[in-house]
């Protein structure tokens, strides 16, 4: 089985920071970018004419443009001048399967490229922020002085688990550990 190919492409129109939104291609329907990731970092679209149609379609497609899943796609027009394109596909593929080359494999535009990279360095930022806040609210409950510094804030996690390796025996147990 051939692999589903999805092609990206860069829209016209603009989203909210001023950028150009990535809209991806599958099956002559035109998909629109989720607002988030999933948590492989894929990308997750759905259909860009659900407003009108009330087409519940998504597609869950890999950076390289490999599709990854797919829902159901119906009450979904195909882009004008797509169905022809499609019956020239398949009388090719009848005769005879080749093997896929450079040329076959979609080409992402850099500007995909781009605003993928600023959304997961936010991503990361934000689980960065968060490991942080967690670690300071172990180190309150803990009774360990809150510091800025990370390399303090590393030496005294390492203190109070020395310190914890050298309870009697009694103690540990009595915490079921």
């Amino acid at each position: 089985m051939a692999e589903s190919l999805v092609e990206f492409v860069s829209s016209q129109k603009k989203s909210s920071d001023g950028s150009s939104e990535i809209v991806a291609i599958y099956k002559s329907y035109v998909f629109h970018k989720e607002s988030v990731l999933d948590k492989f970092g894929n990308l997750k679209f759905r259909c860009a004419n659900r407003h009108h149609t009330k087409c519940k379609a998504r597609i869950t497609v890999e950076i390289g443009g490999k599709l990854i899943s797919e829902e159901p796609i119906h009450n979904h027009a195909p882009k004008p001048g797509d169905v022809k394109e499609e019956e020239t596909d398949e009388s090719e593929g009848s005769s005879g399967s080749r093997a896929s080359t450079e040329d076959d494999l979609p080409q992402v535009p850099s500007v995909v490229i781009d605003k993928l990279i600023m959304e997961l360095q936010l991503i990361q930022s934000n689980v960065a922020k968060t490991i942080e806040k967690l670690q300071s609210v172990k180190a309150a409950i803990n009774g360990d002085p809150v510091s800025s510094d990370p390399s303090e804030a590393n030496e005294s996690q390492e203190r109070s688990f020395i310190n914890g390796l050298r309870q009697p025996k009694s103690e540990v147990q009595e915490y079921g550990y």
